[in-house]
């Protein structure tokens, strides 16, 4: 089950860098006909025909919803305080969130809107966010590949096991443009 939800997700973060995906608002609703999937989304014909069966399919699964008024927005980058809720409800923690009780609320972290102030907190109950790294989270901030490499990582359990693995950066050919902390997870 974690290996399928592992694949979902991480392909899920993969799809929303490469198109933008704004996670929050309302439900868009999945109707299977003959030729795939079809989404209500207000601006259906912005998302890219490659991309419609995995928006179909996470929003299906509610890992992805259109904003309050039921747009995608596919060309708008991911906020970490977007990403990070893709990741928890992917990990079956909405339930969790919902309960949580915003009076135990006492993280600094910054630019965290009120909304995802819940996602936050769980998260880093899970240690998916960590307090003493709060300088590379700003809620509504885009999501660098870095930062959604080191949630994935992190997402997966395997977080002990990045520096086996930091000598495979070499062969990107902009090495040297990762930042030093994001050198093991990528």
């Amino acid at each position: 089950m974690r290996k399928k939800v592992t694949k979902c997700v991480s392909s899920l973060l993969v799809f929303s860098m490469a198109c933008g995906v704004n996670g929050m608002g309302a439900s868009a609703a999945y109707d299977d006909n003959a030729d795939g999937a079809s989404l209500n989304f207000k601006d259906l014909q912005a998302i890219q025909s490659w991309a419609l069966k995995d928006v179909a399919k996470m929003s299906m699964r509610g890992i992805v919803e259109g904003d309050d008024q039921g747009y995608f927005k596919p060309n708008m980058s991911v906020s970490q305080q977007e990403a990070l809720v893709m990741v928890l409800r992917a990990l079956g923690l909405q339930a969790e969130v919902d309960s949580y009780h915003m009076a135990n609320y006492q993280f600094s972290y910054r630019a965290v809107a009120e909304w995802a102030k819940p996602y936050v907190a769980i998260a880093d109950k899970y240690r998916l966010l960590r307090i003493e790294e709060e300088s590379r989270f700003m809620g509504s901030a885009a999501a660098t590949r870095e930062w959604i490499a080191q949630l994935l990582v992190r997402m997966i359990g395997k977080e002990d096991e990045i520096t086996r693995y930091s000598a495979l950066t070499s062969n990107f050919a902009d090495k040297d443009r990762i930042d030093a902390w994001a050198e093991d997870y990528v």
